[in-house]
């Protein structure tokens, strides 16, 4: 599959998402229904995505899974265009949110310290999605590893614990 296509299908899936958790929010859960609190979710829909499929790839790395090298470039690709959508779900505005959020306020005090984690986490996600379809799944634990030590510095630093 093309990324063009790809990116419309991931596009769509985080169009179709968002409806829906709109939809939930609608219902009597939405906090007022500001952008920032649309925002938010926009943010934790990203984030949900990018965990589905990282989780996913760690299992066949481990050998929880069968490993599908096509798949795993699939969710690594996948994972990479999520990346890039992590900055628009951290607008000012979102400070004031009232939606439920895992977020430090530490973040917006240190802003520079995080966009340089999202940036290595777009780099790390990167070299992992342009490994070869037919790369040894043991050829694949230090570059996912990479992806999975950035995501924790920033988890560490910037979320409450679940």
């Amino acid at each position: 599959m093309e990324m063009n296509q790809m990116m419309s299908k991931l596009m769509l899936t985080v169009l179709l998402l968002s409806v829906s958790v709109g939809s939930a929010a609608h219902n009597g859960h939405d906090h007022g229904g500001s952008e920032a609190n649309k925002t938010v979710i926009y943010r934790q829909s990203v984030f949900k995505m990018m965990g589905w499929h990282f989780k996913a790839m760690g299992k066949m790395v481990q050998g929880r899974a069968e490993y599908d090298a096509e798949d795993f470039q699939r969710r690594a690709k996948l994972v990479h265009a999520l990346t890039q959508m992590v900055a628009e779900g951290f607008t000012p505005n979102t400070q004031d949110a009232d939606a439920e959020t895992a977020l430090k306020d530490e973040m917006w005090y240190q802003k520079n310290r995080f966009d340089g984690l999202v940036k290595e986490l777009q780099e790390a996600s990167s070299e992992l999605a342009k490994l070869p379809v037919t790369a040894d799944k043991n050829e694949l634990r230090k570059p996912l590893g990479r992806v999975a030590r950035t995501c924790k510095q920033c988890h560490d630093r910037f979320r409450h614990p679940l």
